[in-house]
């Protein structure tokens, strides 16, 4: 900064030199002008000798701080990723734990009856929002026959829950084959209640709580709060499994020779991580009648 003013500072001396000379009134004036460029020269170079080395000193400190904020920015980020990948690492082992132990409970409970199965993970719910409570597809060794059941299980209750059933081929998405869950408007099921015993047909509504029970006697004695589970006469599922719970009756229908219920399904379409594929091509008809 000191070379900047040395041009500004001859010229005022050359001026203030000049003014000494018998050249009249225009040196004076020249003198005058020489005093106001020098004054303010002097000054402001006076200034940048006397504040430099504190302003360069705070630069230094600034850098500095600017260097250890970004060290310590790679700290915290270094700190986050670890914490992140421990996340994950504990939240597989989880999902293992769970595999494995719905694996255990579906051997007890299946091998038994001589039904195979096999554990699928869910990779995708829908293929579009309108289908979120249509579909979901999963990841599977191989290929997936058509008309599959599918159920999981219920972690309040501990049992296992009627899911829906797998879709032809031509439905899957990409290499995973999908399963049409019951809350579909396109799924029906024959199921029985519980206690009353009595049949009937339920379909989805396209809701993820709210199944409809149709066809069932006109004094139909099922009651709210009443379990619904998969009939003896089902094509798709074997006899007992647990679909639902009846929240709503309509029994005075003058103009109609059935009676309707509502189900509120036991899954819950938005906690499903692994699902147990049922074969019935190993099956004995007598342990699984209807199938």
């Amino acid at each position: 900064m000191k070379k900047d003013f040395v041009p500004l500072i001859g010229l005022s001396v050359c001026f203030l030199w000049l003014s000494f000379f018998p050249l009249g009134r225009s040196i004076v004036a020249l003198r005058r002008v020489a005093f106001y460029l020098i004054y303010p020269a002097g000054s402001s170079l006076s200034s940048v000798l006397e504040y430099g080395p504190s302003l360069r000193k705070s630069w230094g400190k600034l850098f500095s701080a600017q260097e250890e904020v970004q060290r310590l920015e790679g700290i915290v980020r270094q700190y986050q990723f670890s914490n992140f990948a421990s996340e994950l690492e504990r939240q597989e082992s989880v999902n293992v734990q769970k595999a494995q132990g719905l694996a255990s409970r579906a051997g007890g409970e299946f091998r038994r009856k001589n039904i195979t199965f096999s554990i699928a993970k869910v990779r995708y719910r829908g293929v579009s929002p309108a289908q979120w409570v249509s579909r979901l597809c999963v990841e599977t060794p191989g290929t997936l026959q058509e008309n599959i059941p599918a159920i999981t299980l219920d972690a309040q209750a501990e049992n296992f829950v009627f899911l829906g059933k797998t879709l032809p081929a031509a439905s899957n998405f990409g290499r995973f084959p999908c399963v049409e869950l019951i809350t579909s408007p396109d799924f029906n099921l024959l199921v029985q209640a519980s206690d009353s015993g009595e049949e009937g047909l339920l379909r989805g509504l396209g809701e993820p709580r709210r199944l409809v029970l149709e066809f069932l006697p006109k004094n139909s004695t099922t009651q709210l709060g009443e379990t619904v589970v998969t009939s003896q006469g089902s094509l798709i599922a074997p006899a007992g499994i647990a679909v639902g719970r009846v929240v709503a009756l309509e029994k005075d229908r003058a103009s109609s020779l059935f009676g309707r219920a509502y189900v509120e399904p036991f899954v819950d379409l938005s906690h499903i991580e692994d699902v147990v594929l049922l074969d019935r091509r190993n099956s004995s008809p007598k342990e699984v009648a209807g199938w």
